[in-house]
């Protein structure tokens, strides 16, 4: 049945499921400037909800960051906006949250698929399954609903879930309700964790190296000024701060694995005989650490990313998006979220830690295969 997803598909189906999702993402948001404004007005609500009635306080900004990333997502995916005090859908981020406490067991799932044939008691996925449940019933399933009984499936699509009835109306083996589902939960679940996680990573490098949040900021004022907010246009005029993006995502390994991959033929890699139908997942960890690829690995360095007339150096062994045909749907999506986040707020705001601050970073929690700091406190200085 088709009703695995876009992570846990594969074959004719999940070559079918990602072509359209890519399709479609790209035709609502991904690469278009309406993705530029739903990511800017969200970054802007952030700082006049939170951040700026908080000047001068440690505060903890997870939650604001995650219901910032989910909007911009659910944006795209349901032409909806979630409220910060929407009881229903803080309770479908919670349940997707409470997955965290399966983490072992989804690691062993992925590497041993065989282990989905068991009882679901024995493994724990009756638990897992759940939590999906309940998060379906809150947030995705009404949503579906709703465009069931509104959409024009020979008009224009208002966003991914009309796209997805109307293919579904022309192929409904491939486009069941549930594989709709799953989709949708694949596309949220990785869309936002993995971002919130980065830009969490991110405010802790700039505050531990408050130079390199001062070189970010120089270019901000250089390059966008104080009278409009950053666009994605100015990536291109900002190597610095791409550059100490891509230091924090080497540094910060979200996805220390990538996802799994199978072989469809017998190889030899490495003297070693790799036989046909094997699990294959790529340890992209050791990759961004290895000093073959980036000599004194341990140290934070943006530099490492610019050449010697300051302009981006692409390093081919950087790969935070996983690799291969099933590396990250959204990369477009996270890059353009993770640049504006951080040039937005530092256009107006200089973080540090609270004195007296722990700075240890060996404290870090393994979510969902996802390399995330344990919750911490920012104060937030306005910039003169």
């Amino acid at each position: 049945m088709a009703d695995k997803g876009l992570v846990f598909s594969s074959g004719e189906l999940w070559k079918q499921s990602r072509r359209f999702s890519l399709h479609h993402l790209r035709n609502f948001g991904m690469g278009r400037s309406t993705l530029e404004t739903v990511i800017q007005d969200q970054v802007q609500e952030l700082i006049d909800d939170v951040l700026a009635p908080n000047v001068g306080k440690p505060i903890c900004i997870d939650h604001s960051l995650r219901v910032a990333v989910v909007n911009i997502i659910w944006r795209i995916v349901a032409s909806k906006k979630i409220d910060r005090t929407d009881t229903a859908a803080l309770q479908a981020m919670t349940s997707f949250d409470e997955f965290d406490s399966f983490k072992s067991l989804f690691i062993a799932v992925l590497m041993f698929p065989v282990l989905l044939r068991l009882p679901g008691w024995v493994t724990g996925m009756d638990r897992v399954r759940q939590r999906f449940r309940e998060s379906v019933k809150t947030l995705m399933r009404p949503a579906i609903q709703e465009h069931e009984e509104t959409v024009d499936l020979n008009g224009e699509p208002r966003d991914y879930i009309d796209c997805m009835l109307q293919e579904r109306s022309r192929n409904p083996e491939l486009f069941t309700k549930r594989h709709m589902l799953r989709c949708m939960m694949d596309l949220f679940i990785a869309g936002y964790d993995t971002t919130t996680s980065t830009l969490r990573w991110a405010f802790i490098y700039l505050t531990l190296h408050p130079e390199v949040q001062r070189k970010v900021q120089e270019e901000i004022t250089n390059v966008v000024g104080k009278e409009r907010p950053p666009a994605i246009s100015d990536r291109t005029r900002m190597p610095y701060t791409e550059a100490f993006i891509m230091e924090t995502q080497r540094m910060a390994n979200i996805a220390p694995t990538g996802v799994e991959h199978v072989t469809r033929e017998e190889i030899q890699l490495g003297g070693y005989t790799i036989p046909r139908g094997a699990q294959v997942i790529s340890l992209l960890m050791a990759v961004h650490m290895d000093e073959k690829h980036f000599p004194e690995p341990e140290v934070f360095r943006p530099e490492r990313f610019l050449d010697d007339q300051g302009r981006v150096k692409p390093n081919r062994a950087l790969m935070p998006f996983s690799v291969g045909k099933r590396s990250c749907l959204g990369e477009a999506l996270a890059r353009a979220e993770l640049f504006l986040f951080v040039t937005g707020l530092l256009q107006r705001f200089t973080i540090r830690f609270p004195d007296g601050f722990d700075h240890d970073l060996s404290c870090i929690e393994y979510k969902r295969l996802i390399r995330k700091p344990t919750e911490y406190h920012l104060v937030i200085m306005e910039n003169a």
